[in-house]
């Protein structure tokens, strides 16, 4: 009769074994199907592309500002000039009638160049706008993101929390 309680007991210990294993496993099994698993690598993968999408950006704004400072810097000397060339025609410096028509033909040539110019810096300077837009635009998307990434993470931290605190209380029976 001894050894058949024995036995009982062992079949007991036994059982309640395998419901340890059991729960045990299933707390595993939730801790590693917890849904903020799967959002979490999706968010990584998105915020790697917007991260390079964002390098690009900001690639071609300082691009873009170099050549509005090149546009504007090519300005500066034919607008320079023009002023002279006027000042000389304005005071009567030039007496020469030869010399007097080169000179308003230089200007009027310095003010299309001027227009050609300021058209010139006006394009980059749009394209300049729109590309700062763009860099603005990833900025935003990348810091929503990384927000959205933090709160997820914290729940996911808050789930696993639960489930070895559940563990470590031997609360799983």
């Amino acid at each position: 009769v001894d050894a058949l309680l024995r036995n009982g007991d062992l079949q007991l210990r036994l059982l309640d074994l395998q419901a340890e294993d059991t729960a045990i496993a299933q707390l595993e099994h939730r801790r590693r199907s917890l849904p903020e698993h799967a959002a979490i690598a999706g968010a990584k993968t998105v915020r790697a592309q917007l991260g390079q999408d964002l390098i690009g950006a900001r690639t071609r704004v300082a691009d873009l500002q170099v050549d509005v400072d090149k546009a504007e810097s090519d300005l500066v000397p034919v607008r320079e000039r023009r002023v002279r060339d006027q000042q000389r025609v304005d005071d009567g410096t030039v007496t020469d009638p030869k010399q007097l028509n080169a000179l308003l033909d230089e200007i009027a040539h310095l003010g299309r160049r001027i227009g050609e110019l300021e058209d010139v810096e006006l394009e980059v300077m749009e394209q300049l706008e729109a590309a700062t837009g763009r860099q603005d635009m990833l900025t935003g998307e990348l810091t929503e993101l990384e927000n959205s990434m933090r709160a997820l993470i914290a729940s996911r931290d808050e789930q696993l929390r639960e489930i070895f605190t559940t563990y470590e209380r031997k609360d799983i029976f």
